[in-house]
C-alpha cells in the first residue's frame, strides 16, 4: 500500500507518466532547447516523452565515476564522452602519481566508450557546442552523476544547460545550481529517501528498451535536423 501523499509530494505511475509531467513543467517555464540528452538507463523513457513533446533530437550521455584506487566507490572524478571532471580537493589529498591517475581515467573512459558504442552503434553523437541542452534523468538523489554530466556539457561549450527531472532532493538541486546550471523538477519533496519512493513502477530499464527508444527517435527523424552536427 502506498501511504497517502502530502500536498508537496507526487507519485508517478511509471517513467512515461513522469516524462509527461516533466514536459508540462518545462513548457510552463517557457524554455527552448536545441538538444536533449538522457542519462541511461532510467532517464531514457522520461526523455523520450519530453523530447517528442519539444521536437528535440535525443541522444544518450554516459557518465561514469573515476574510482579511487583501493576505494572504487569513492569518486575522485567522473568522465563522459566530452572529457573528465575532477574532485580537485580529493585529488590534492590523495596525491596520486600521474601514472596511477591516468590508469584510473583510462579504465573509466574505456567503459564509457564501450557503453556509448552499445547504445549508439555507428550513429554519430549529437554535438552540444553553442547549443541549449536539456539533460534528463528519472530523478536526482545525491545529484553526483548529473553534476558530472552538467559540468562535462558545459566544458564542451554548450550555450546553456538545464537539468530536467520528475523528482529531486533539495540537496541535489542545490548541487546542480552551484555549477551554474538550471534545474526543472516537477517535485522537490522534503522527505526524500530515494527516487523509487515516488514511482509506482520503478523497475530497471533493460538495455533492449533503451535501444528501442533510440531507434524510435532516430526513425522519427528527430535526430536528423540541422542542429544535429558533431562537435
Amino acid at each position: 500500500m502506498l501511504r497517502p501523499l502530502r500536498s508537496d509530494e507526487r507519485w508517478f505511475r511509471d517513467r512515461a507518466e513522469a516524462g509527461e509531467a516533466l514536459l508540462e513543467s518545462v513548457q510552463a517555464e517557457g524554455l527552448s532547447f536545441d538538444v536533449g540528452l538522457a542519462i541511461p538507463r532510467g532517464g531514457l523513457p522520461v526523455a523520450e516523452v519530453v523530447a517528442a513533446g519539444l521536437h528535440l533530437p535525443l541522444d544518450v550521455l554516459i557518465a561514469r565515476k573515476v574510482g579511487t584506487p583501493g576505494q572504487p566507490e569513492l569518486a575522485m572524478g567522473a568522465v563522459t564522452r566530452f572529457g573528465a571532471v575532477w574532485n580537485e580537493s580529493l585529488l590534492e589529498a590523495l596525491a596520486l602519481p600521474e601514472s596511477e591517475l591516468e590508469r584510473c581515467l583510462r579504465q573509466a573512459l574505456e567503459e564509457v566508450e564501450r557503453r556509448e558504442e552499445a547504445y549508439r552503434g555507428s550513429v554519430e553523437a549529437l554535438g552540444v557546442s553553442g547549443r541549449r541542452v536539456l539533460l534528463v534523468d528519472d530523478g536526482l538523489a545525491t545529484g553526483a552523476t548529473m553534476a558530472a554530466a552538467a559540468q562535462a556539457v558545459q566544458s564542451a561549450g554548450a550555450e546553456s544547460v538545464v537539468v530536467g527531472v520528475p523528482v529531486a532532493s533539495a540537496d541535489a538541486v542545490e548541487r546542480i545550481k552551484q555549477l551554474g546550471a538550471s534545474v526543472v523538477s516537477v517535485s522537490t519533496p522534503p522527505d526524500f529517501f530515494g527516487i523509487g519512493q515516488f514511482y509506482q513502477d520503478f523497475g530497471q530499464v533493460p538495455d533492449e528498451e533503451c535501444l528501442e527508444i533510440l531507434e524510435r527517435t532516430r526513425g522519427s527523424g528527430a535526430r536528423h535536423t540541422e542542429t544535429n552536427e558533431v562537435c
